[in-house]
């Protein structure tokens, strides 16, 4: 078990620890109970849900220098986060602790929730294959090329139609609607 951070680390190298992604539903998972915004259950003064509160804990030169990192790594059930006595489930696993632990060597930057965050238009990827035209199709198929994977067929018209009656309605389409559908070519 202590060889897997070590194979952890190049990869967290590779692909970058973004904080939305990666550190904030750890933190949520693990951590709010205690450390959150609800004031009723927080345990101690240090709030992990927000900006201030973080940088309060990852305070250090090294990872292994921030009480946040000694605190985690801790086998003394007194220092230790979570306690012991908390709850089995909210353990850290080993592959937690070592984005955790990237995250600190990065600087521990902290990000809003991406609710909160101004939208970016982003330039639309060039189309790959000339039967993905419209741009969702593009952000989809890039993304997909980026990870090695193929893109399926395009999905048939009576597909499509289930697909948003269903999501419209609640209720496939009726037989007449499907053959109307399919009669329009427009």
């Amino acid at each position: 078990m202590l060889w897997i951070p070590a194979l952890l680390f190049p990869l967290i190298g590779q692909t970058q620890v973004d904080f939305n992604r990666d550190v904030r539903p750890i933190l949520a998972d693990k951590c709010y109970h205690c450390h959150g915004p609800d004031e009723e259950n927080r345990n101690s003064s240090l709030r992990l849900d927000s900006a201030k509160g973080a940088a309060r804990a990852v305070r250090g030169k090294t990872p292994e220098d921030t009480e946040f990192i000694q605190r985690i790594l801790s086998t003394d059930p007194a220092v230790q986060m979570p306690p012991p006595e908390s709850n089995i489930a909210k353990k850290l696993s080993t592959a937690e602790i070592a984005i955790l632990k990237a995250w600190v060597a990065r600087g521990a930057p902290y990000a809003k929730h991406w609710a909160y965050e101004r939208p970016i238009k982003r330039p639309i990827p060039a189309a790959t294959d000339s039967q993905w035209t419209q741009p969702i199709d593009r952000f989809i198929a890039s993304r997909l090329g980026k990870e090695g994977l193929p893109h399926g067929p395009r999905a048939p018209r009576e597909l499509l139609l289930r697909r948003v009656t269903l999501d419209l309605t609640g209720v496939p389409p009726s037989p007449a609607e499907l053959s109307a559908f399919l009669n329009d070519n427009s």
